[in-house]
């Protein structure tokens, strides 16, 4: 379209964006495995993957080297849980009290 001598081009997002347009992430979901069987009988060509299990607190990182040799290790899952805050009064008390059965020897 033309504006007195000005060109003016329509709003094209390929315009601004130079061409890619936005595309949402992939992704992935790991179904969970039964044991350390299925964990050895998980088909991986290479690389490595982390597969929950369905039966027990576990991840299960499956890893297969260059030369194919599969390794399968278990890890312990558990929930998160917020250390408790560290009171000063308390060890130093503590202290006080380890103090004087050292001076009291």
């Amino acid at each position: 379209m033309t504006v007195g001598q000005a060109q003016f081009t329509p709003y094209n997002q390929s315009n601004i964006w130079g061409g890619y347009t936005s595309q949402r992430a992939p992704y992935y979901k790991a179904d969970p495995i039964h044991g350390e069987n299925a964990a050895w009988q998980f088909p991986i060509g290479g690389g490595e993957i982390y597969l929950p299990d369905a039966d027990r607190d576990i991840i299960w990182w499956i890893r297969v080297d260059q030369n194919g040799n599969k390794t399968v290790t278990p890890f312990d899952v558990m929930p998160h849980q917020e250390p408790e805050p560290v009171d000063m009064n308390v060890i130093l008390a503590r202290l006080d009290a380890l103090e004087e059965k050292i001076n009291a020897k």
